[in-house]
């Protein structure tokens, strides 16, 4: 099963860079003109000497313009083929490519924490992801979006073991992932509630207290701080006062909300029909026509910028400080909002219907394949949250926090096409959680046990473990035939050997409390794989410390006690619970002949040393 598990994850993970890979090389992104924005700047800049520097806002130089990590790259990218080259841009473009398998791999492993015995879940959740159209497209781009949605998406994977696993090792994991998103894009910080979520979560279903969880979250919170506060400290020395990770919250707000804006940074022209018409059928026909027509269009229409600031506004913005700018056009926002009571509310719904629908004033949008798959998307996000199962929909509530927070803040201040790529991986998470509730119908009644079923076995403290671990270890597994007659003999055995035995034997010698359990139900000291297979929480308890594992694949029982965690299959363990029983018996049948022996020659005795009445 574990084999069969790799193998899965390894072809999504392959298909999804095959995905991406052939879409770099048919739409060649790379050569298409000004498609860096302000990435490409900062990276040339950096190569050429001149620090992490731009022109924005009528001034070239110092800037918190962009969150580092993601200018870093393609700097790299850059110096591997040359600034702003083709070549350059290709290498860049490809290895987003195999980001995006990293990506599928991430979401596969999310899935599998919210509902860990349902494999169509992950399965469903990791196709989407590796051939959901925009997040395909994205591997194109040079833009920080798939990177965030890839660090996001593992941040919420190693919240999710950091609060089942108790252990400091994940907390600090879950940290320095939060540090690099918010260093990506300090927007989608906002995942840190929802990773927040998931230890505390964890931790209450480990029946853990709550000092616990508040001590691993502020692990989290502490490692990532430490993360991010290395670019705080060089703002202040940059701009001469604090500026948390970028210093663009006021200009993009006024972007989503002057008197001009549609509510994006983008403008409504009419000149972007004709440029998506120029080109059709002649030389620009196929993929990569097309994609060079999207990219016209995009460039024609242009910024808010271009229609909303004058020549006046650039000389007093580039006169001030980078931080002022923005401060000055967000004033200059808010002033406009209040001349027109209502309008921003107004703004806010249409953000709303852009975010969740399309953005009608991005030219991209406009084809009938991002439309299509994205509304599919959406429809099948919120239908997998609707037919989740009720336990699989109370693990998905990290995810759900993460994408609301999310969607919020865009809603209140701008919204464009690619703020909603980073969610899309948790949302193919929601659309294959709907298939939870179709593996528990396949899943067999409680009634009738099935061989390979789930069984919670607590064992009482004076059980012999060192028999019993030599026992499994030298005799080996039960042969196939065997099990069918052994679940029951052993089912019925076990209530009624614990009745007869003695108070000693009890504790000594005997199972008790052995009942078919839930194979999704959580038993302390246990953390599910995913597969079928069961295994002890890494750094729970003695048991994490000194597991052992003995069977072939399928679901295995559980021994909880206080000796270290034992994991056997079910019917071994019943075989093994006999094989006491038959011992058990010829032993007492052994002992009430030794003493019926005894009894009668006592007797003999007695008889023979009577004198005779003769």
């Amino acid at each position: 099963m574990r084999n069969r598990q790799c193998r899965q994850d390894a072809g999504l993970v392959l298909l999804a860079i095959a995905v991406r890979a052939a879409a770099v090389l048919i739409l060649q992104s790379h050569h298409v003109p000004r498609s860096t924005y302000e990435h490409g700047e900062i990276a040339a800049n950096l190569l050429a000497g001149h620090g992490f520097s731009v022109r924005f806002l009528g001034a070239r130089g110092p800037t918190s313009q962009q969150a580092p990590i993601y200018p870093a790259l393609v700097a790299l990218a850059y110096a591997v083929g040359g600034a702003e080259t083709p070549a350059a841009l290709l290498t860049l473009e490809l290895a987003q490519a195999i980001l995006g398998g990293l990506l599928v791999l991430g979401v596969l492993r999310l899935a599998r924490e919210v509902a860990p015995h349902q494999r169509a879940v992950s399965v469903a959740a990791g196709l989407i992801a590796a051939l959901h159209p925009t997040l395909v497209y994205a591997a194109t781009h040079v833009q920080v979006s798939l990177l965030g949605a890839t660090l996001l998406t593992w941040t919420l994977v190693c919240a999710f073991r950091t609060g089942a696993s108790g252990g400091s090792a994940s907390a600090l994991t879950t940290g320095a992932l939060l540090a690099a998103v918010t260093l990506c894009d300090p927007i989608l910080a906002l995942g840190g509630a929802g990773a927040l979520w998931a230890i505390v979560q964890g931790r209450s279903a480990q029946g853990r207290s709550r000092v616990q969880a508040a001590r691993l979250a502020a692990l989290v919170v502490l490692t990532a701080a430490a993360g991010v506060a290395p670019w705080i400290i060089r703002n202040a020395l940059v701009h001469g006062e604090l500026v948390a990770i970028k210093s663009t919250f006021g200009y993009a707000f006024w972007q989503g909300n002057c008197a001009l804006s549609e509510g994006t940074d983008k403008v409504v022209r009419a000149s972007v029909e004709q440029v998506l018409d120029e080109g059709k059928g002649k030389s620009q026909a196929g993929l990569a026509g097309l994609n060079r027509r999207l990219w016209a269009a995009r460039h024609e229409a242009g910024y808010i910028d271009d229609i909303a600031l004058t020549r006046e506004d650039l000389k007093l913005l580039g006169s001030v400080s980078e931080p002022e700018r923005s401060r000055i056009l967000f004033r200059r926002a808010i002033d406009e909002l209040r001349d027109r009571p209502g309008r921003y509310w107004q703004l806010c719904l249409r953000r709303f219907r852009y975010f969740w629908l399309f953005d009608e004033t991005n030219p991209k949008t406009r084809v009938w394949v991002y439309r299509v798959s994205h509304l599919a998307l959406t429809m099948a996000a919120l239908l997998g949250l609707g037919l989740a199962t009720s336990d699989v929909r109370g693990r998905l509530w990290p995810a759900i926090v993460t994408v609301l927070l999310i969607a919020l803040f865009h809603t209140l201040t701008i919204v464009s096409a690619r703020f909603h790529i980073p969610l899309e991986p948790l949302l193919a998470v929601w659309a294959g959680a709907g298939l939870s509730r179709l593996e528990i119908e396949r899943t067999p009644s409680r009634s009738a046990a099935a061989r390979d079923h789930v069984v919670g076995v607590r064992l009482v403290r004076g059980l012999d473990r060192r028999e019993l671990v030599h026992r499994l270890r030298c005799c080996g597994l039960p042969r196939a035939h065997q099990q069918d007659s052994q679940d029951q003999a052993g089912y019925q055995g076990a209530a009624a050997d614990h009745e007869r035995a003695s108070p000693r034997n009890r504790d000594d010698r005997h199972v008790v409390g052995m009942g078919v359990g839930d194979a999704d139900g959580g038993h302390p000291g246990r953390q599910h794989r995913g597969d079928g297979n069961t295994r002890p929480d890494r750094g729970h308890g003695p048991a994490a410390r000194h597991p052992i594992g003995i069977g072939a694949g399928g679901r295995q029982a559980h021994l909880e006690c206080a000796q270290p965690l034992l994991m056997v299959p079910l019917p071994f363990l019943l075989a093994v619970h006999q094989q006491d029983n038959r011992r058990h018996q010829n032993q007492r049948h052994h002992d009430a002949e030794q003493s019926d022996d005894q009894n009668f020659m006592h007797r003999f005795t007695l008889s023979a040393d009577k004198p005779s009445s003769s």
